[in-house]
């Protein structure tokens, strides 16, 4: 069963026209928004997705699946994390939908602590549902090896699946990890294609830190479990554009509509 994800931070612009050209045209299944103002009930007509009513503050989660499949689940426990459940026959895999502080307003350090505290509530999100697979999506707001997303009391996550599914030892004490595809976006060309690409989903036009980045990957997905074996790898992409609406400009370093990208991924799930 093909389950296709986006997720997309739209920056309370309105971004109906490319979201429902993406969403048909990759037959999106799952949809998180952040920072939307757009119509739920637009969305739904123009798109068919129906928004999954919680009173989360910071993300909306959209589905085109049946509500015995995919619900939510103590949603509103975190303000940082939207959790829901995706549950395909007697596999219940946890959904979580981020969105966590931005770059602008915190330093690394402090992500990082914020990212043990969404572990926290993760984890208790994981023991009451009795399950070992989890996927998390969104805007993290930090890079893939921001110290927040690598450490063992954060959200610990690797770039290979090998190493994802081997547990880790640290201080004597043991950690899950998690897989993270994202990092494969990294780098502004495809070889075997021979074309240039964005290598980011968000464009920093200036920092005053020693660590400036300009383009970042402050979207990602992470993976858990034998979720990890799900992933096709081919389809995860950072939209650059849609049939009728172009959303960055390579060479000006230039992102249309939103500050952020749109990331997709599809699952294989069985």
């Amino acid at each position: 069963m093909p389950i296709t994800f986006l997720t997309w931070n739209i920056h309370k612009e309105d971004c109906l026209q490319p979201l429902k050209e993406i969403i048909r045209d990759f037959e999106v299944d799952i949809l998180l928004l952040n920072e939307s103002l757009l119509d739920d009930t637009q969305i739904y007509q123009e798109t068919g997705l129906k928004r999954i009513v919680s009173s989360h503050k910071k993300c909306k989660l959209y589905s085109k699946l049946p509500a015995t499949a995919f619900y939510l689940h103590n949603d509103t426990i975190s303000e940082e994390i939207l959790f829901s459940c995706l549950k395909i026959k007697n596999d219940t895999i946890l959904v979580a939908g981020v969105h966590l502080p931005s770059k602008l307003w915190r330093n690394e350090v402090t992500q990082g602590e914020i990212s043990t505290d969404c572990m926290r509530d993760l984890n208790q999100q994981q023991a009451t549902l009795n399950s070992v697979q989890t996927i998390i999506f969104g805007d993290f707001n930090m890079n893939p090896f921001d110290i927040g997303m690598i450490k063992p009391t954060g959200f610990n996550s690797v770039s290979d699946k090998v190493t994802a599914k081997k547990i880790r030892k640290f201080n004597k004490r043991f950690y899950e990890r998690f897989y993270n595809p994202t990092v494969s976006l990294l780098g502004d060309f495809i070889p075997a294609m021979g074309t240039q690409k964005v290598t980011g989903t968000y464009y920093l036009k200036s920092l005053s830190n020693v660590n400036e980045r300009h383009w970042n990957m402050l979207d990602n997905v992470l993976l858990k479990g034998k979720i990890i074996d799900t992933l096709d790898l081919t389809t995860i992409q950072i939209i650059q554009q849609t049939n009728s609406c172009k959303l960055v400009d390579i060479d000006k370093n230039k992102i249309f509509f939103s500050d952020h990208l749109p990331l997709l991924f599809k699952l294989n799930i069985k």
